[in-house]
């Protein structure tokens, strides 16, 4: 009964980045693991940036911790595995392209089932795919470049030591349409062209 109401309600899920981390095991994000669980055996279309790559991974099994190398932050450049080859949603990215990342937990071992799809020098986990209905990043897609530079002066105020480190950072900053690419084709595979269009709003390739 659960799940066949998860399915008449929700048509898909994004799950987002978060200041928590998954290790604090926060009350909603236990609850939120088990909605994921419970997601995942109905085959709901399901795309995880960030907290959300890191909060799947842990749902299914997979460990999540603190990165040995610390905090990936600012504009990287992430590579695409063979496997990736082998999925349409991949498929037609270079095999290197530059994404926006700011995080200091990763996924430390992925869950059984689950597909590495890309990588960045100092994260092996950058993309995991669970079958065709769930894909998760680690890095942020919904970022441009103004965002990414406004993470970075945060950090630059928040820890004045490493002003030097993060402003290098914000020279190196910039927007990562390919890795747009992958949420807005999450969007326009649901067929909700129309709908964005009715509030102003449009799904393109760049």
């Amino acid at each position: 009964m659960k799940h066949r109401c998860l399915r008449k309600i929700t048509a898909a899920v994004v799950i987002t980045g978060s200041a928590a981390m998954v290790t604090e095991r926060l009350p909603w994000s236990e609850r939120a693991a088990e909605w994921l669980r419970q997601a995942m055996q109905i085959n709901l279309p399901i795309f995880g940036v960030c907290y959300g790559h890191q909060l799947l991974a842990y749902a299914l099994g997979g460990e999540v911790g603190y990165h040995p190398q610390g905090m990936e932050v600012g504009t990287l450049e992430i590579e695409l595995l063979p496997a990736a080859r082998s999925d349409k949603r991949l498929a037609t990215l270079p095999v290197r392209f530059n994404v926006n990342l700011i995080h200091a937990q990763s996924v430390l071992t992925p869950p059984p089932g689950a597909e590495v799809l890309a990588r960045s020098q100092q994260d092996a986990c950058q993309i995991l795919r669970y079958g065709d209905n769930a894909l998760t990043t680690q890095f942020h897609p919904e970022f441009n470049g103004a965002i990414m530079q406004r993470y970075l002066s945060w950090l630059s105020e928040l820890e004045p030591a490493k002003q030097q480190t993060y402003r290098l950072k914000q020279q190196q900053v910039s927007d990562t349409p390919f890795s747009q690419l992958l949420l807005q084709d999450f969007v326009a595979s649901l067929g909700v062209q129309q709908a964005l269009a009715g509030v102003g709003l449009r799904v393109s390739r760049p």
